[in-house]
C-alpha cells in the first residue's frame, strides 16, 4: 500500500515584515546597530539604554556584546545649555537641594555633599535612586550611583528647556502699589517665583490716654448708642423701682429705670447721670480699669453683644465673687445693664 508523506516546500512564499524589536512598530527608520538580526528604531534603543543607565546594557548589546551608539545624541541631538541642574536629595524625611555637575568629579563632589549634609560616616557606603524626567517627558527612576551621569544629563536637559521657555516668555510688569498703601515685607519665599508670604503683625494696643471716669462712661454709652438701644432690665421680684426716665447728656441718651422711655428736662440730666453711674457700681468700676481694652473691643462692634463682654474671664470671676455695694432693694429694681 502506498502512503503519501507530507513534504516541505523549499520555496519561500514571502518575507516577514521587518519591525522594531522594542515597540514592534514598522513605521519610521529602522536600523541594526549591532550584529543581531533584529531591527530597531534609534530613539527606542536610546530610551531603552537610558532605562539601563549604570549597567552594561547602557553601552553594549546584551546578546552580541557589540558596542551601541551613544543614547544622548539620539534623545537630544543639540547639546544642552551650560546649566547646572539642582537635585533634591531626601533621606529619613529630610530633603536638601544640591546643585550638581556631570562627570566623575561632579559625582565625587555629590557623594561628599550627601555625606556632610546627612552625617553619613566615611566608612559607611550608601546608594541612591534618581527619579527624573527623560527628554521624551516620561518620568523614569534610575537605580544606583552608577546612573549619576544619566540622571544629571536628564536634569541638565530639563533645566535648559525651562531656561529657554523662561527667556521666550514676555516680561511681566510689576503692579505698583498705591502710595498710601505700604507694601508688605516678604518673610519667606517659596521655590516658585513670586510666591512670597507677606508678614502680618498683630494690632498694637491703643496708646490713647485713659480719660476720666465720667468722660469714659459717657464715651462708653455713646459707642453703644451706634448699634443697639441700651436698656436696664428689671428683676421679676417686688420692691420699689426708680422712676422711669431718660436723659440726654452731650448727645448721649442714658436709659435706666424700668425701661420706659419718658423724656426728662435737660437740667436733670446730671442728676440721672450720677444715678446711672451709681447703679452701674462694681461692674462699671472694673471696666474703667480696662478702658483702653474696652474701647478697642467696641471698634467695630457686633450687632448683638453678650452682657459681660469687655472683661477677661479672670476679672469676671472676681467681679461675681465680690458682694454688691448697693442695697438689695435697689439691686432688684435695676438688676443688670445690658449692652
Amino acid at each position: 500500500m502506498c502512503q503519501s508523506q507530507p513534504t516541505m516546500s523549499s520555496e519561500h512564499v514571502g518575507e516577514d515584515m521587518d519591525c522594531c524589536w522594542i515597540c514592534l512598530g514598522t513605521d519610521g527608520m529602522l536600523s541594526r546597530p549591532c550584529m543581531c538580526p533584529r531591527s530597531v528604531h534609534p530613539t527606542c534603543l536610546a530610551r531603552w539604554q537610558l532605562q539601563q543607565a549604570g549597567r552594561q546594557e547602557e553601552r553594549s548589546c546584551r546578546f552580541c556584546n557589540a558596542s551601541l551608539p551613544d543614547w544622548k545624541s539620539q534623545l537630544a541631538p543639540s547639546p544642552p545649555a551650560p546649566v547646572d541642574p539642582v537635585m533634591v536629595v531626601s533621606l529619613g524625611g529630610k530633603a536638601v537641594k544640591i546643585r550638581v555637575k556631570p562627570g566623575p568629579e561632579g559625582m565625587a563632589h555629590f557623594r561628599q555633599q550627601v555625606r556632610e549634609l546627612f552625617n553619613i560616616p566615611s566608612d559607611v557606603e550608601f546608594e541612591c535612586s534618581f527619579k527624573c524626567k527623560a527628554p521624551s517627558g516620561d518620568t523614569i527612576q534610575l537605580e544606583g550611583l552608577a546612573s549619576y551621569d544619566a540622571a544629571t544629563h536628564c536634569a541638565s536637559l530639563m533645566a535648559a528647556q525651562r531656561a529657554a521657555a523662561a527667556s521666550r516668555r514676555p516680561p511681566t510688569q510689576p503692579t505698583s502699589a498705591p502710595a498710601s498703601v505700604p507694601t508688605p515685607m516678604s518673610t519667606s519665599t517659596a521655590v516658585t517665583q513670586g510666591s512670597a508670604t507677606a508678614a502680618t503683625s498683630a494690632p498694637a494696643p491703643s496708646s490713647a490716654p485713659v480719660a476720666s471716669s465720667a468722660a469714659a462712661f459717657a464715651h462708653h454709652q455713646q459707642q453703644h448708642c451706634q448699634h443697639q438701644q441700651r436698656r436696664i432690665h428689671n428683676s421679676s421680684g417686688g420692691g420699689s423701682s426708680v422712676s422711669s426716665s431718660a436723659s440726654t447728656d452731650g448727645g448721649n441718651t442714658v436709659m435706666y429705670g424700668d425701661g420706659l422711655q419718658a423724656e426728662v428736662p435737660q437740667q436733670q440730666s446730671q442728676q440721672y447721670y450720677n444715678t446711672a453711674c451709681h447703679q452701674y457700681s462694681n461692674h462699671h468700676q472694673q471696666q474703667l480699669l480696662h478702658t483702653a481694652n474696652h474701647f478697642q473691643h467696641h471698634q467695630p462692634t457686633a450687632p448683638t453683644h453678650a452682657p459681660s463682654h469687655a472683661l477677661p474671664y479672670q476679672l469676671q470671676q472676681q467681679q461675681y465673687q465680690q458682694p454688691p455695694q448697693y442695697p438689695r432693694q435697689q439691686q432688684q429694681s435695676c438688676h443688670h445693664f445690658h449692652v
